[in-house]
């Protein structure tokens, strides 16, 4: 699954979409709807590792 911003305004998939709503699809139908202009890619984030109890604790 890949996540987007939709461009404008509309219907994807039978389902209404607000401008700048990010929006996850299959990575099939993510990639069709960039190539389409419909959406941007949303770049990920990574997950922030875990702090250990000896770091909390300086």
């Amino acid at each position: 699954m890949t996540k987007v911003k939709v461009v404008n305004a509309q219907s994807i998939d039978g389902r209404e979409y607000k401008k700048g709503e990010v929006a996850e699809f299959a990575d099939g139908r993510a990639r069709d709807l960039v190539a389409a202009g419909k959406a941007v890619p949303v770049p990920e984030t990574p997950k922030a590792a875990p702090i250990s109890k000896e770091a909390k604790n300086g």
